[in-house]
C-alpha cells in the first residue's frame, strides 16, 4: 500500500484502486472497511518510524501521502523534472541531468513478480524515457557528449525510434564526429527499409542533410511544456487503467454475490 501512494505522490490514490491492487482476485468481504483498517495501521506505523513527519489524508477520490520532509527517489526526481520546466539551456539540462541520477535500474525491481502491476511500471517507464528524450535534445546544444550517451540508450531500447536517432545524429555532428553520425543514419535507414518497408522520415533526412553540409546543429528543443503534457497524459492512462481495473473486480464481487443468492421459499 505504501509503494502504491509513493507512485501515485502527488496525486491521490483512489479506494477502488487501492483495494484491487492489494487483493487482487481475492478481496475482503467488506473492502472499503478493510481498507480504511488497513490505512490506520500503516499512519500508526508511519508516525512511529518517522515521528509523524510522514502522514496519510483522505483527500477527493482517494488517500493521498503526505511526506512532509521525507524525501523518495521519485518525489526527487519529479521535483527537480518540474524545476527544469521553468528554465532553458544549460539549467534545464542539468536539472534534467539531476533528475536522471535517482534512477538505477527498472522501476520495482524488488518487488516479486506477482506483486507488480504493469500499469504501473509501464507509466514509470514511460516517465523516465520521456525525460531522457527531453534531456538528450536539450544536450544537443550545451554538451553534445552526454547527448550521445543519453540518445544512444534511447536508440538501444527501441532501435525504431526516429526522433531517437534523429538526437543522436545531432549530437554526433555536434562532438565533430560527421562520419560516425553519417553511418548510424545509414543503420536505421536499412533497417527501416529491411524490417519495416520504410524510408526514413523528415526528421531524419533534414538532420542528415545537415550534417552533410557539416554544420552545427542547434535547433531549440521542444518547450518544457510539452514534456509536461505528456507526463499528465501517461498519469491520465494510469488512472484509467487503475478505475478499469476497479471496476472489472467490483463486477466480479457483484456476480459472486449474485450466485450465492437464494430463491426465497413460497413460506416465507
Amino acid at each position: 500500500m505504501l509503494g502504491i501512494l509513493i507512485i501515485r505522490w502527488p496525486n491521490p490514490a483512489p479506494a477502488p484502486a487501492l483495494i484491487s491492487e492489494i487483493w487482487g482476485m481475492c478481496p475482503p468481504r467488506n473492502p472499503s472497511a478493510t481498507l480504511q483498517l488497513s490505512i490506520c495501521k500503516l499512519r500508526k506505523w508511519l508516525r512511529q518510524i518517522t515521528g509523524a513527519t510522514v502522514g496519510i489524508r483522505k483527500a477527493a477520490g482517494g488517500y493521498i501521502l503526505e511526506p512532509g520532509a521525507a524525501k523518495t527517489d521519485l518525489g526527487e526526481f519529479r521535483r527537480l523534472v518540474k524545476e527544469a520546466e521553468a528554465l532553458a539551456g544549460r539549467e534545464a539540462f542539468e536539472r534534467l541531468a539531476r533528475a536522471l541520477e535517482f534512477w538505477s535500474g527498472s522501476p520495482l525491481s524488488d518487488v516479486p513478480d506477482h506483486r507488480k502491476n504493469a500499469p504501473y511500471i509501464d507509466v514509470l517507464e514511460a516517465e523516465r524515457r520521456q525525460v531522457i528524450r527531453r534531456c538528450a535534445q536539450l544536450a544537443v546544444a550545451v554538451a553534445p557528449d552526454a547527448g550521445v550517451t543519453l540518445a544512444r540508450g534511447l536508440c538501444l531500447e527501441d532501435p525504431f525510434d526516429e526522433e531517437a536517432h534523429a538526437i543522436l545524429l545531432e549530437a554526433l555532428g555536434n562532438t565533430g564526429a560527421h562520419a560516425e553520425a553519417l553511418a548510424e543514419f545509414d543503420a536505421i535507414r536499412q533497417r527501416l527499409s529491411t524490417e519495416l518497408g520504410i524510408a526514413p522520415g523528415a526528421r531524419l533526412l533534414r538532420v542528415q542533410e545537415w550534417i552533410l553540409r557539416g554544420r552545427s546543429y542547434a535547433i531549440p528543443p521542444e518547450p518544457c511544456s510539452r514534456m509536461a503534457i505528456a507526463l499528465e497524459r501517461e498519469q491520465r492512462v494510469l488512472d484509467l487503467a487503475s478505475d478499469l481495473e476497479s471496476l472489472k473486480e467490483r463486477v466480479n464481487e457483484i456476480l459472486a454475490r449474485l450466485d450465492n443468492l437464494r430463491p426465497v421459499s413460497a413460506e416465507s
